[in-house]
Order: C-alpha cells, then sequence, then structure tokens
C-alpha cells in the first residue's frame, strides 16, 4: 500500500477564492473515506475508490478552530462514522459536497492512512482531521 497525503491543485483555487470572496468558493465541511490505495497526487480529483454505503458514505463533518502554531490557524473536522456493513478503510478525505460527483466538488485533502482499519456492523470509526495554514 502507497502511503501519503496531499492537497491537490483543485483545492488551492478554492482555498484562495475563500480567502477573497472570489467566484463560488464552497468551505470545505464534508469527510469521505475510501479503500483505495493509490500514492496522493496533486492532480486528484476524488478519493481513489469512495466508500458509499454502509454507514460509511461522505457526510459533513462538526468544524471548529483550533490552534498549531498560532491562535485559530488550524481548521479542524471531525466525524464519526456508525459501521453497518464489514469494510476496509484505507484512506480519508475532505470535499465541500456531501453528494458524490455533485457539480462545483473540490477536495482540499486526500490521504492514504498508514494502518488501514477493518470495521464490521456494530463499530463506530472517528476521524479527526485539520487543515493546517503557516507561512512557508
Amino acid at each position: 500500500m502507497a502511503v501519503g497525503s496531499i492537497v491537490p491543485n483543485e483545492a488551492l483555487a478554492e482555498l484562495a477564492g475563500l480567502a477573497v470572496d472570489s467566484g463560488s468558493p464552497s468551505a470545505f465541511t464534508v469527510i469521505a473515506v475510501g479503500s483505495g490505495d493509490t500514492t496522493p497526487a496533486v492532480g486528484d480529483s476524488a478519493l481513489d475508490t469512495e466508500i458509499t454505503d454502509s454507514g460509511l458514505a461522505r457526510a459533513a463533518a462538526t468544524i471548529t478552530l483550533a490552534t498549531t502554531n498560532t491562535a485559530n490557524d488550524t481548521g479542524q473536522l471531525y466525524k464519526q462514522f456508525t459501521v453497518s456493513a464489514t469494510k476496509t478503510i484505507k484512506e480519508v478525505g475532505f470535499t465541500n459536497k456531501t453528494v458524490k460527483d455533485a457539480t462545483g466538488e473540490e477536495w482540499a485533502y486526500r490521504e492514504v492512512i498508514t494502518t488501514e482499519r477493518d470495521v464490521s456492523s456494530g463499530d463506530t470509526y472517528s476521524i479527526t482531521g485539520k487543515l493546517v495554514f503557516s507561512r512557508g
């Protein structure tokens, strides 16, 4: 399994639009999980293999600001899924649409996780994701 994370190119334009209120940007407030393990690349525009059933379909996250280096420099997303069938989770991503392949769908982040997670009916699977902004 390839491991890594990436902020895709499409996220840069969406984030710039949000920063200056230009165009029709949408905030990244949705978490999705998948079973794909292809190495993330800057050209990614979706998860490799998104899981759309079994209680693991993409969903709106609870959004907060957190502090990593400077006050409120981190957007934090949290979601707890209740699983209804056996699945293997290998990737996670943050998007701006609750419907897969929706018009205007953009991805802020995609990661192939270092330790895949097998889940079964009745399990809960929680994700806390962070988008940290820093000078660089």
